[in-house]
């Protein structure tokens, strides 16, 4: 569940609330996080769309404006305002700033290691993951610089992308011919009948595999680590068949058909 989706079930939850509470007081404090919260949906979904094509900078903002919004109507312990720091601490971490992102996102863990019921059961593993690719980065000396591009609507003419501008994202299939080209040196990690083997790959903008991680039943079984640390061993070998794009790194769920 993303941040937009948790704000929805959220509203959905208001509403009902609103609907069966007994004083006039009540209502009125839940009709007012139901107004923060809907108003969170609308700036959040327009950071996002900010974020999607690299203007960091201005997504930024509207994460920390969210964020002061969020504190006085839902607390500073809840799950809408972690759910927003791991937004804020992506930003931080694209941008290179890697003190900060992991300074946030252990912050959003530590709200929800307290929530016994999270409505996101799955937002706490994905920031871990987000935490093993800072480690990655981090340990391979990869320094994340996206620009803080202006919002769109400041580019001028002159300013814009030209023949040979780079796209933020790389083009999905482009990625997914070159996975499929290294299909066939995995084969041999897999010795049981041919199957779906799901990785998920850490894709940087030059080319290089920053992580992979299995992320089927096989996980953490040897045949997974073999084909993990196979996919690492042989990327240079096929790091300059990768598309080039401008955004620092890109996720990849890739299903290799390994086996015999």
């Amino acid at each position: 569940m993303n941040t937009l989706l948790l704000y929805r079930v959220l509203l959905m939850l208001f509403m009902l609330g609103n609907a069966s509470c007994a004083t006039k007081e009540d209502k009125a404090t839940i009709e007012r996080r139901r107004a923060v919260l809907a108003s969170a949906q609308e700036l959040t979904e327009r950071a996002y769309d900010l974020k999607r094509t690299g203007h960091n900078g201005p997504a930024q903002k509207i994460f920390k404006q969210v964020y002061e919004h969020l504190l006085p109507a839902v607390g500073p312990k809840s799950e809408p305002v972690a759910s927003n720091l791991d937004d804020q601490a992506s930003v931080f971490m694209r941008t290179g700033d890697y003190d900060n992102a992991r300074r946030f996102y252990t912050k959003a863990l530590d709200i929800l290691d307290d929530i016994d019921a999270p409505l996101d059961p799955y937002l706490a593993d994905s920031i871990r993951r987000r935490i093993k690719t800072l480690d990655a980065l981090e340990r391979q000396n990869i320094t994340c610089a996206e620009l803080l591009l202006p919002p769109p609507s400041t580019v001028t003419a002159d300013a814009g992308p030209t023949a040979d501008y780079l796209p933020y994202f790389p083009n999905i299939d482009d990625v997914y011919a070159v996975f499929a080209k290294m299909n066939a040196r995995l084969t041999s990690c897999l010795q049981r009948p041919k199957q779906p083997f799901t990785v998920w790959i850490v894709l940087s903008s030059t080319g290089r595999i920053i992580r992979a991680e299995t992320r089927n039943m096989l996980a953490g079984t040897p045949e997974a680590r073999c084909v993990e640390e196979r996919i690492m061993a042989i990327n240079p070998e096929f790091k300059s068949q990768f598309p080039r794009f401008r955004a620092c790194f890109k996720n990849f769920n890739y299903p290799f058909l390994l086996g015999n």
